[in-house]
């Protein structure tokens, strides 16, 4: 036993699932007929024009009827007397819309009063164009009013269970379409939409075949490696090493880098490089310190210093200078021990 809605939203009582495909059965077929009556009602709408302005072309053709040189309410009330509607498409879509305001009196008051105030339409045979009258158009013109009625035809014919059937039919057709088309994609590898699992995630469609795997209808191309291309690969090869040793010695001579000097050269060259830069930034020179030589004779005793100073520094230059054009078949150890040997050379005493 269930309980569950049924068509009208009303909570039901069901004993058994053959209860409730009989409802739905009910139901459907109901809907069906309403069906039925619709598709009656346009097609015979439709195949009214289509009569009526078939009709027309040809009297119009044959002479029967003269529209040249008229007034309109004139041709209007010739074309009631011989017999032509008005305009049929638009009436029968006014009167579905009568049935479903039919509960709303007063505004099926105002749409009557409307439609009774314009009176007949017969726009859809006066605004035809000329080209209307050729023989082409004429031909044209009958066919579609006979494969129109042949339709209302045989649809008057069927019941709503055939109509039904015929859903049941092609949906089934199309059904075994999609299927054929999903089952040729999973044996090509091609992935489908992904399905929610219990978690709510989505799972990827489990294929039989991985994408990986080449195509059956495809052909294996051989690669083919000429000596152009490898002459073209090595060049590019040393290009690119060349490239990265150049940016490597520029990073080792920024004074900037945070790489540290490997051996005691490089470390003597960046202390060097280090103070010269400090005497370039310094706007002002540096004062040096006035020694008194008390066993100089001299009224101005800091001459030899001075003179030991500038020495010093011309010998630094020149050591540094030395460093930089010195090559690699320098023996490094003896020319930083003989460098740090003038540096902390010691300075004799005056007597």
């Amino acid at each position: 036993m269930e309980v569950l809605f049924d068509h009208a939203g009303c909570l039901k009582k069901y004993e058994t699932a053959e209860d409730i495909l009989d409802e739905f059965y009910q139901v459907r077929l109901r809907y069906y007929g309403l069906r039925k009556e619709w598709l009656t009602g346009m097609l015979g709408a439709e195949s009214a024009k289509l009569n009526n302005q078939a009709r027309f072309i040809l009297e119009k053709i044959e002479g029967k009827i003269v529209i040249e040189n008229k007034p309109k309410k004139e041709l209007i009330q010739v074309l009631i007397e011989r017999g032509y509607d008005s305009d049929p498409v638009k009436a029968w879509k006014e009167s579905q819309q009568k049935d479903i305001d039919e509960n709303a009196e007063e505004d099926t008051d105002k749409e009557n009063e409307s439609t009774a105030a314009s009176g007949p339409d017969f726009n859809y045979l006066l605004n035809m164009p000329l080209w209307y009258l050729t023989k082409e158009k004429k031909d044209e013109m009958c066919k579609q009013r006979d494969n129109k009625e042949t339709e209302l035809e045989n649809l008057e014919q069927r019941n709503p269970t055939d109509l039904w059937r015929e859903d049941m039919a092609a949906f089934i057709q199309e059904l075994d379409v999609l299927e054929a088309k999903e089952k040729q994609d999973e044996m090509l590898g091609i992935p489908g939409k992904p399905s929610k699992g219990k978690g709510g995630k989505a799972k990827a469609k489990t294929l039989q075949l991985q994408e990986i795997l080449p195509s059956p209808q495809g052909r294996r191309v051989i690669p083919r490696i000429t000596k152009e291309m490898k002459l073209e690969a090595e060049k590019k090869l040393k290009r690119k090493i060349k490239t990265e040793k150049i940016e490597l010695d520029e990073n080792q001579d920024l004074p900037g880098t945070t790489k540290e000097p490997t051996n005691l050269k490089q470390r003597l060259m960046k202390r060097l490089k280090m103070e010269s830069g400090v005497k370039t930034q310094s706007n002002k020179p540096i004062k040096k310190a006035m020694t008194v030589n008390p066993w100089s004779d001299s009224e101005n005793g800091n001459g030899s210093n001075d003179s030991e100073l500038d020495s010093y520094a011309q010998h630094h230059q020149v050591t540094a200078t030395y460093m930089q054009d010195s090559n690699s078949d320098t023996d490094e150890g003896a020319l930083a021990e003989a460098c740090l040997k003038d540096i902390i050379k010691p300075k004799a005493i005056p007597a």
